[in-house]
Formats: structure tokens, sequence, C-alpha cells
């Protein structure tokens, strides 16, 4: 329950929300009419890398996701059926002009051939058992009734990204 306490909390400073820029939609910004689809109850799992045994482990995973105190702010209630003492809140917020989610610059946006939009972010911190240093990439994935969060690491002197763990929710 710690492991998913902690991949919880990173996914949580490293999440998204509204931009305050509705009229631009550049590559590297995201904008309140693109993320306002996200506001509801979503059902899903989460998929996480146990570091320890090097083995996945999926447990079930509900968001509901409402409107924060301006256009660029969510608040998010995670609830975990199996395991309510890692429930938490949190708040996504993304910058005024729309290019940094969590104070994390926007690295790609994408336009999916399914409708989708791809947003990434990259950040560099420590993870892992003996707390190596690292960079992450966490993808954001967004549809109006699909939401994926995916966190890949890539430990320092290494060349190969793990994925750490991916959120996968269906609006309800």
């Amino acid at each position: 329950m710690k492991n998913i306490l902690v991949i919880t909390l990173s996914i949580a400073f490293s999440g998204f929300a509204f931009s305050q820029n509705k009229a631009i939609n550049s590559p590297k910004t995201i904008n309140a009419n693109e993320l306002a689809m996200l506001i509801g109850n979503w059902e899903g799992s989460l998929m996480y890398l146990d570091y320890t045994s090097n083995k996945p482990n999926t447990i079930p995973s509900n968001l509901v996701i409402e409107a924060g105190k301006n256009e660029n702010q969510l608040k998010v209630a995670n609830f975990y059926p199996g395991e309510p003492k890692a429930n938490n809140n949190y708040k996504i917020t993304i910058s005024k002009d729309g290019t940094q989610i969590n104070k994390q610059d926007i690295k790609t946006k994408t336009n999916e051939p399914n409708g989708s939009i791809k947003v990434i972010v990259e950040y560099n911190g420590k993870d892992g058992n003996d707390n190596k240093k690292a960079l992450f990439r966490i993808s954001y994935l967004l549809s109006e009734k699909k939401y994926t969060v995916e966190k890949e690491v890539l430990f320092e002197g290494t060349e190969e990204w793990i994925l750490r763990n991916r959120y996968s929710y269906e609006k309800k």
C-alpha cells in the first residue's frame, strides 16, 4: 500500500488542468476547451511496477474530477475500492499561458487520429528503492470517454525507459 500512495502522489504532482488561454492551440499548450471533457466520474485501474519484485500489479482506481477555484485548476479525488486508506485528493494546475502542468513544461502535444489529445511533460527527480536520479516522462491521453496517464522512468546512466505506472479510465 505504501507503493500505491507514493505512486498516487507522484501522479498528483505531475497531473494537468485548465488553461486560461482558450484561443491558442500550439503544439506545447493545452486549453480549457480541450480539458473540459475531463470533468466527471471515471472508473478504471492503476497498473504499477513493483520495484521489489519487478512485476506489474493492477488494482481498481476511480476518479471524480471537478472544476477548481479558477479555470486553470481541477480538483481530483482518487479512490481505490480495494484499498481505501490510499484514497487521496489533489489539485492539478496549469500555467496561465497553458505551457506548464503543475510547473512542468509541456514537451509535446499531439492530436491523435482517434480524436484524442496526447500531452507529454518531462522532469527530473529520484525514484526506485534506492532513490536514484531519473528523468520522468508523463504522457496524458484524453478524450471524451477515455483518460490515460502513463509515467515512465529513465534512470541516470541507462538508455531504456521503464513504465512505472499507468492509470486507465473510462467515463461513467
